[in-house]
């Protein structure tokens, strides 16, 4: 049988209701389970649900006050809802407790590229991509970071890593969200190609909806 897109998504959903679910079980048994109620809320946000998540989040600072994690979802959902300056005071203390984090150092650079500081920018995605080399996402960011620098050749050298990075996942799974977003972005910095861009947002999108 042919497997369409709608097959694929329906399939993703599935999924992610059947682990999410699973996730309440656990936390049900245990409410102070921190690792499950990370779980529950990174992966409503990967299936777009920010309101859920957001739920799941103060129900997680409540329950386990202590666990950092809370405050690196809570500022990965204000990132998506556009609201980088507040998603910048709630990453803060997970950044104080954990300066190596690297999801947090790529969401910190994230946030300062969308703020427009690019220089702050740099240093948080050079310091991911250090414990992380292969993240395509943080590549792509610091492309676009060199561009609005004013370093062309460097931010072609790191366009260049990041392309090969996301053609090379994509022809290996097709259906990878991230990877669309940052082909994206890599078109549209890059190459000006406006519709390009916004075809691989709209795969992004299909694919994982909190793009």
């Amino acid at each position: 049988a042919v497997t369409t897109l709608a097959d694929e998504l329906n399939a993703k959903k599935r999924e992610y209701d059947a682990a999410v679910g699973a996730m309440h079980e656990v936390i049900k048994a245990q409410p102070r389970n921190g690792g499950a109620r990370f779980a529950a809320g990174m992966m409503l946000v990967e299936a777009g649900k920010l309101d859920a998540a957001a739920a799941e989040i103060e129900a997680m600072k409540k329950a386990v006050p202590q666990d950092l994690r809370s405050r690196y979802l809570e500022a990965l959902v204000l990132f998506r809802r556009n609201e980088p300056a507040k998603a910048k005071e709630a990453l803060a203390p997970v950044l104080k407790a954990a300066p190596d984090h690297t999801p947090s150092l790529v969401l910190d650079g994230a946030i300062d590229y969308l703020l427009g500081q690019f220089g702050t920018a740099e240093n948080a995605l050079r310091r991911a991509l250090a414990r992380q080399p292969q993240n395509a996402y943080a590549r792509s960011l610091l492309a676009g970071t060199y561009l609005r620098l004013g370093q062309p050749d460097k931010a072609e050298e790191y366009y260049q890593k990041a392309i090969g990075i996301v053609r090379k996942a994509l022809e290996i799974d097709e259906t990878l969200g991230e990877a669309h977003a940052s082909m994206a972005l890599l078109v549209q910095d890059r190459d000006w190609d406006l519709a390009g861009a916004e075809r691989e947002y709209q795969r992004a999108l299909e694919l994982s909806p909190h793009y």
